[in-house]
Formats: structure tokens, sequence, C-alpha cells
């Protein structure tokens, strides 16, 4: 392997763990904002 793809490699994993988090996140803050609504 050369280095490039391993750094095109990880450039992906890191790209995609970021997207997941966030992804997650911004769910998880949707479903706390959601909570609310949903008892009252």
């Amino acid at each position: 392997m050369s280095e490039k793809m391993i750094i095109l490699l990880l450039n992906g994993t890191l790209d995609r763990l970021i997207m997941t988090f966030v992804s997650g996140f911004l769910g998880f803050l949707g479903f706390l904002l959601g909570l609310p609504i949903g008892i009252l």
C-alpha cells in the first residue's frame, strides 16, 4: 500500500466517523426537543 492510499483511507474513515457522530448527535437533540412536545 502506498502512502497516498493510506491517507485517502484514513480521510474516508474520519469523514464517515464525523458524519455518523454528527447525525447521531442531531438525532439525539431532536429526540430531546421532541420529548417535552410529546409529553405536553
